[in-house]
């Protein structure tokens, strides 16, 4: 098995404050006419026109890894581009936190770990700070707020003095609630009732329960204009598996996601395994890393190599978690075939990534 370690890269400025703002890239619209033709982009600018001027604040965790991040760093430009005022912050919160808010992830996802009433303490305590730190007073006309981690702000914020909060505030649902923990579904419910709207990745996540807004089924999607989905000259592929010593002349199954244990890394391990006896040659290319608010993933990554020592043609990389890596290009262009296993998903950009790519899943 080899082991390589990437560095990873940061895409993101920041201006603090208690909250803070991500700058993003530049985006044109007119850019992706190539791809979606000039009579979708007609429709786009149309659909905005009534929203022109409009301040858009989206608020989520974390501004690096994971496909909320992924999928902010193109939206907000864009928005900008057909005539909003969007601007994206994240939370800011100590590791404390994000510990709480990655055992709300998993419980939300099925997973039956207690919850604990200091958990609950310590995310009412960040989610409080971090409304405290906003200072709306009507700045926004619309607020987006992603996944469960500072679903409490608008709670907070309408229980706090000095705020004018007319603007239309939006909960935006990531991940699979089909079948939640419902100790934990039954904390976080009356926070996500306070919004006036919730948009779920699919309907099969939305919650029969849920009472007092409207509900919407948007699928994310992927940037092509994204470095990683972008084409790749054959002597840069060639560069790039040589320097994990991936070979070339040999068939090799990609995977990529962050190192968490809903992606199921142990069952593509034991699945190669049994290939490898059909199919002596082929290998094995596990890359991943994590999230600015994922403190499992370091540990889930060692877990996997634990699982994969001993055993031939696996090579585990840690550092890759889908944030534009050019090495993250490479690899999808020249695999053989790409594998998701997760036993719960958002969505899975990754997926679509592959198959933009052209290559089979």
């Amino acid at each position: 098995m080899n082991v390589n370690i990437a560095q990873e890269q940061v895409i993101v400025k920041w201006v603090s404050k208690m909250t803070e703002r991500v700058l993003t890239p530049d985006r044109s619209l007119i850019d992706y006419q190539t791809f979606v033709g000039a009579e979708c982009l007609r429709e786009i600018h149309k659909l905005a026109q009534p929203l022109k001027g409009a301040k858009v604040l989206h608020l989520n965790a974390t501004a690096q890894g994971g496909g909320v991040a992924e999928i902010l760093k193109s939206l907000v430009p864009l928005m900008n581009d057909v005539g909003l005022t969007a601007e994206w912050r994240i939370l800011k919160a100590e590791d404390e936190f994000f510990q709480v808010t990655k055992a709300m992830h998993n419980g939300l996802q099925g997973n039956p770990l207690a919850l604990k009433s200091s958990m609950e303490k310590t995310w009412i305590h960040y989610n409080n700070l971090n409304a405290e730190s906003l200072s709306l007073n009507g700045t926004y006309d619309y607020v987006i707020i992603h996944d469960p981690q500072p679903a409490g702000v608008l709670r907070f914020l309408k229980n706090g003095n000095g705020h004018d909060l007319k603007g239309h505030w939006v909960w935006r649902c990531h991940i699979d609630l089909s079948t939640p923990n419902l100790n934990y579904w039954s904390f976080l419910k009356p926070y996500v009732e306070e919004h006036h709207a919730a948009i779920f990745s699919k309907e099969q996540y939305v919650q029969d329960d849920i009472k007092g807004f409207r509900r919407f089924e948007m699928a994310p999607s992927i940037d092509p204009f994204n470095i990683k989905n972008m084409p790749v000259d054959d002597e840069q592929v060639l560069a790039v598996l040589k320097r994990y010593d991936i070979d070339p002349e040999r068939p090799f199954i990609f995977k990529l996601s962050r190192y968490d244990p809903w992606k199921d890394f142990y069952g593509i391990i034991d699945i190669f395994d049994i290939l490898k006896k059909d199919v002596p040659d082929v290998q094995l290319v596990l890359a991943g890393g994590g999230a600015d608010d994922d403190p499992e993933a370091w540990s889930c990554y060692q877990q996997v190599l634990a699982h994969a020592k001993g055993k031939k043609d696996i090579h585990a990389i840690w550092g890759h978690n889908g944030v534009g890596h050019p090495e993250v290009n490479a690899f999808r262009q020249a695999a053989s075939v790409v594998v998701q296993k997760s036993k719960r998903e958002g969505f899975g950009l990754v997926v679509s990534e592959a198959l933009w790519k052209g290559c089979p899943v």
